[in-house]
């Protein structure tokens, strides 16, 4: 008995060496794909060579002609805006990143309020927020920012949703809020806690405490919060009425 185990066991240890490099090397090749996957980043249109060959030579022309803003260049952002290609539209809008707000917020808004693509709403929406922390009613396009804001409120896609609701919430004036009354009651229910959470940050009056009483139910993880809003409001009417 001992000595056929030491017969087999050199045989064994062979088998062993010889079957390694058959399993190293699939090993290798997953945990090359895991790290690539871990590094992977968002395809930038402007450094990325492979992105740029997606491209048509009229629509790479048209791209490099609106690489800074000039009146010409007006017509051309109208065209590529208006482009099938989602990608050559995701461009467009990373051109008009170098724009002066003034030229290309009527670009931005178009695409953040009628674009068919999620991707493209989102990246407009956030580029028509960008360097805006404190926004007040004499702010240029302020009421058309809002209504545009409001209305990805609706917005099929969650992402865009909930871009829209940190954008709401990260200014002090408060007053456009009131809005919310005609958006909340349209909104799937999953969505509502958070579109209450943020109506609830406005200074209520009578009829947002009526709203949001008729809405308990629907209230959600925001009832708290809302519940101590009414009662303040109802203590400070009290007092001054």
């Amino acid at each position: 008995m001992q000595s056929a185990f030491v017969f087999r066991r050199p045989f064994a240890d062979a088998s062993c060496r010889r079957l390694a490099p058959g399993l190293i090397l699939p090993l290798i090749m997953v945990l090359a794909l895991c790290a690539c996957s871990k590094k992977e980043k968002p395809l930038d249109p402007d450094r990325d060579t492979a992105s740029g060959e997606m491209l048509s030579e009229a629509d790479r022309a048209k791209l490099g002609q609106i690489a800074s803003y000039t009146p010409e260049a007006i017509g051309l952002v109208k065209e590529l805006v208006a482009s099938p290609d989602v990608f050559v539209r995701m461009m467009t809008l990373t051109r008009l990143e170098r724009w002066p707000r003034e030229r290309a917020i009527t670009f931005v808004l178009g695409a953040a309020g009628h674009d068919a693509s999620s991707l493209v709403r989102a990246k407009a929406l956030a580029l028509a927020w960008r360097g805006i922390t404190q926004l007040d009613r004499e702010h240029e396009r302020f009421a058309e920012l809002i209504d545009v804001t409001l209305a990805r409120l609706s917005d099929s896609d969650q992402a865009v949703f909930e871009l829209a609701v940190q954008k709401l919430e990260g200014i002090e004036d408060t007053g456009h809020l009131s809005k919310l009354v005609q958006v909340i009651p349209q909104v799937a229910p999953e969505r509502m806690n958070l579109l209450f959470r943020l109506f609830c940050k406005k200074d209520l009056s009578r009829e947002d405490v009526q709203f949001i009483v008729e809405h308990e139910r629907q209230l959600g993880p925001s009832g708290p919060s809302c519940r101590e809003q009414v009662s303040r409001a109802q203590r400070l009417k009290y007092v001054y009425e």
